[in-house]
């Protein structure tokens, strides 16, 4: 209770001091743009936690909620009512016309995806009847009209073939055998040459499919088959005891200190049920633990339970939020809490890790937009406040020269970078096995335009210029040269939807470093964001994009595309035209209406063509990131 009072005082003296300071206020044409960006911040500092961070749950969808509603009765756990009568509920309410479900909402396409729709239509079913459940049926019913309508079970991804199978409901035989020597990381083609987010997921589905584990939950899905053959299902492998003590110690060797394995809540799952069938017994320390932090994010959660939030994001959120601020005006001094608590978060390294859980692989994302939130901490400006001491100052400059070097290092062979990892792109053998799961996930962490340009723009900040002749940047530009769209002079995206964010990211980061706006590359891919905006002022893209080319540039307008292209105008010097004025009406126009941002349809990528995700954060930060870059121009 103390805490909760502590929190809301603070809120609201720091929501009084943004309206008092001076420093926030600019002298500009639309005195809108000073009210909404003053209101924008308030919104935000009300968000901020006691350790001066923020925490904006994202998520993929209640689907898989639903799916850990039987993986539950799977492990035999004890069945929480209350959990099962909010689930119903949600279920229920959320379903589509068509019978579907969706992951997360894409405003400019039907709303219906397969995998989502099988989990919650095989959670409702498992769930306990009431009298005369007319409802239920219904939904049902509707449910797999679609299922079977988008090619019925056989048409699922791996990923959810992988649980159906142990469930009883899919046969192992018709999943591809992982070899086991690829989870030797010894052996040449091993998981440390996938993304990181790949080998805390494989190793279980490796001893699942092996030992070809599987438990009747009381249900079927038969009625979900289009192909009518009967099936027969082989019997699992009987684990000796040697065996099981072996396969429980090479899978604990990779829990995470909070209990999960590689932060996510899908392969804490996976590692929870290989334990289970390897004979632990749940009352053991390392299964309560992985229980604690998958249900933590599912149902104790805040705005993100019962959403599918499978993992915490809080310093990439943070780290958002506080240069949101600065580069809106805010005081610098009120925010020396956040930036203690996330350089307590920086490894030794010098990276810093997305959420909690990911220590063991920090982010280049989250690295070079940490530079650039530090950098009027380091800097000796002529706004740079009295009230930062010496002391903070040098000891800042200390940490960004720390993550500024191991930045420098994760500089890959094209010149790009990744998110996790070095030349992580995998060869012949590798994209070999990597193609039976290719509707499931991503495999690599190549080089992208988004990092690549964040990476730029941190570099920038920091006082390189392409006239140092400096080795790092021009292969970096010799990337994104090579990697721009031949026929829209865009960038795609990896981590946001989709070229609007890589060619905001590259286009920022480009002219950071000195790149001239009138080179024809960069002409070309202004002249392509202009041309997506919409009528409205805001500019918009579907998920539809990764898969359909037709799609680029096109969908509903959100908050928070129409901040990256506004921020892309700007780095650009088109801060005066037409498109960057419409593009700020834009933004203002959706605030006072609604008294905050919200984005509509998904921005956030997971795996491109396969996985989106929801970042409440975003509608927070980015537009008032982009309106106080904006209004700073505007002071010049």
């Amino acid at each position: 209770m103390r805490s909760f009072l502590r929190r809301k005082i603070l809120a609201v003296i720091l929501t009084c001091s943004l309206l008092s300071i001076g420093e926030i206020q600019a002298d500009v044409n639309d005195p809108r743009l000073d009210s909404v960006i003053s209101q924008a911040q308030a919104h935000l500092i009300r968000r901020q936690m006691s350790d001066g961070l923020w925490d904006f749950p994202a998520y993929l969808g209640t689907y898989f909620i639903s799916q850990y509603y039987l993986v539950r009765q799977w492990l035999g756990l004890k069945e929480d009512h209350k959990m099962t009568q909010r689930l119903r509920q949600q279920i229920l309410l959320s379903q589509q016309s068509d019978g579907s479900w969706y992951a997360v909402h894409d405003a400019n396409i039907p709303p219906g995806d397969l995998n989502a729709t099988l989990w919650n239509y095989l959670a409702l079913k498992a769930m306990p009847s009431e009298e005369d459940d007319f409802e239920k049926q219904n939904a049902l019913e509707k449910a797999r009209g679609y299922i079977l309508s988008q090619g019925g079970i056989e048409s699922c991804n791996l990923l959810s073939k992988t649980f159906l199978a142990a469930m009883k409901m899919y046969d192992w035989k018709r999943l591809p055998r992982i070899p086991r020597a690829i989870l030797d990381k010894n052996f040449p083609v091993n998981v440390n040459h996938f993304g990181q987010w790949v080998g805390p997921h494989l190793k279980a589905m490796a001893f699942l499919r092996f030992h070809r584990l599987q438990r009747s939950i009381g249900i079927d899905a038969e009625e979900l088959w289009v192909t009518k053959r009967k099936r027969k299902f082989i019997g699992e492998k009987t684990i000796s005891s040697h065996n099981a003590k072996k396969i429980q110690s090479t899978l604990l060797k990779d829990q995470q200190p909070g209990g999960s394995w590689g932060g996510y809540t899908e392969s804490t799952i996976l590692n929870m049920m290989a334990l289970s069938k390897s004979g632990m017994d749940q009352d053991d320390v390392p299964f309560q633990k992985a229980l604690s932090f998958v249900e933590q994010r599912y149902f104790d959660n805040g705005a993100g339970s019962y959403l599918g939030s499978l993992q915490d994001g809080r310093y990439w959120d943070s780290i958002l939020a506080g240069q949101a601020l600065l580069d809106s005006g805010f005081s610098m001094p009120l925010l020396t809490p956040t930036v203690h608590s996330l350089l307590e978060q920086q490894q030794a390294n010098g990276g810093i890790p997305f959420g909690k859980e990911f220590e063991y692989a920090p982010d280049v994302d989250d690295t070079a937009e940490l530079i650039l939130f530090l950098a009027p901490y380091s800097q000796t400006r002529g706004d740079f406040s009295p009230a930062i001491s010496s002391d903070l100052r040098s000891f800042v400059e200390k940490r960004m020269t720390r993550a500024m070097n191991w930045i420098e290092e994760m500089q890959n062979r094209d010149g790009g970078w990744g998110a996790f990892a070095k030349d992580n792109h995998g060869n012949f053998l590798i994209n070999l096995f990597a193609n039976s799961f290719s509707d499931s996930v991503d495999f690599f962490d190549e080089s992208s335009a988004d990092v690549t340009g964040h990476v730029l723009e941190a570099f920038g900040r920091m006082g390189f210029h392409i006239d140092q002749n400096y080795y790092v940047l021009h292969r970096a530009i010799k990337y994104l040269k090579k990697s721009q769209d031949a026929e829209f002079g865009s960038w795609m995206g990896r981590w946001g939807i989709n070229h609007i964010y890589g060619t905001s990211a590259a286009l920022v980061g480009l002219t950071s470093i000195g790149e001239s706006p009138d080179q024809p590359y960069i002409r070309k891919a202004i002249n392509w964001l202009k041309s997506a905006q919409n009528r409205d002022g805001g500019f918009g893209e579907s998920t539809q994009s990764y898969l359909d080319r037709s799609w680029i540039g096109h969908g509903i307008s959100t908050p928070s595309q129409t901040a990256w292209a506004l921020s892309a105008l700007i780095s650009c010097g088109e801060m005066d035209s037409e498109s960057a004025t419409r593009a700020v009406n834009y933004l203002i126009t959706e605030f006072e209406e609604s008294g905050m941002w919200m984005d509509s349809s998904t921005v956030g990528t997971g795996h491109p063509g396969i996985v989106y995700m929801n970042y409440p954060s975003y509608p927070f930060t980015f537009p008032l990131l982009a309106l106080g870059r904006y209004r700073s121009m505007l002071r010049h």
